[in-house]
């Protein structure tokens, strides 16, 4: 507290808005040490509110000063007032809305929810209406592939027969083209044999004939050369013994 407001109480100023002042001060003063101002704002506050009472004190028979300074203080209290009764409006209209939007998600989640079930129910319907389709058309299809592997059976079992009763024809043909030819080349071989036969006999006779020659005329030479050698040894021994 000022030493004006100081002064004040003590007994310097006859008025009633002083002593009206000094009493207020008084208050505030008990209730500020046990909760201080802190934060810029409330230092501002306090720093004018502090001020402007001390500027009334100092001037305690001017009712102008008074007055404005009650009405100042008033005005402030009329404000904290009226920022109360705001703030407790602000939060009841953000309680109601955070209700509202807390109801309408609920519902939103609630009608999503619906709709997803729905959709299943749907989607399950259509899927169960897709595969009896589906199977339909599958036994369809099987049966109309059995009908056509069973004319392609057929008509392949038709083919084979036939082509058996060409291949069948076909080596009969074959087989006696095959038998005539084994024939006649049979013919040809054993007279080709017989031929090579009465020449392999000619031809062994003649040789026969000229090695039995060629022999006798060997002995002969042979003989002869042996006679002579037997002459020369006995003329050489009449020779030797005179």
């Amino acid at each position: 507290m000022s030493s004006v407001a100081q002064n004040s109480i003590t007994g310097t100023g006859s008025s009633s808005n002083n002593q009206s002042l000094t009493d207020f001060w008084n208050n505030f003063g008990k209730q500020t040490p046990a909760n201080p101002a802190v934060t810029t704002e409330g230092k501002l506050v306090e720093k004018g509110m502090g001020g402007l009472v001390n500027w009334a004190l100092l001037n305690p028979t001017n009712k102008t000063i008074g007055g404005f300074t009650s009405g100042s203080l008033m005005g402030a209290y009329k404000n904290y007032m009226d920022m109360g009764q705001d703030l407790t409006y602000r939060k009841a209209q953000l309680g109601q809305n955070l209700d509202y939007e807390k109801g309408m998600q609920q519902l939103t989640t609630g009608n999503t929810a619906i709709l997803m079930g729905m959709e299943g129910n749907i989607t399950k319907d259509l899927t169960k209406l897709a595969g009896n389709i589906g199977s339909r058309q599958i036994g369809e299809e099987g049966d109309q592939e059995r009908r056509t592997a069973r004319v392609l059976g057929d008509e392949s079992r038709l083919s084979m027969m036939e082509e058996g009763s060409q291949n069948r024809m076909t080596l009969g043909a074959q087989g006696i083209q095959d038998r005539l030819g084994t024939k006649a080349k049979g013919k040809e071989d054993r007279l080709s044999r017989r031929e090579q036969g009465l020449q392999d006999r000619l031809l062994t006779q003649t040789k026969g004939s000229e090695e039995r020659k060629t022999q006798r005329d060997m002995f002969r030479g042979q003989r002869q050369m042996r006679a002579d050698a037997r002459g020369a040894i006995r003329g050489a021994g009449a020779r030797f013994f005179g």
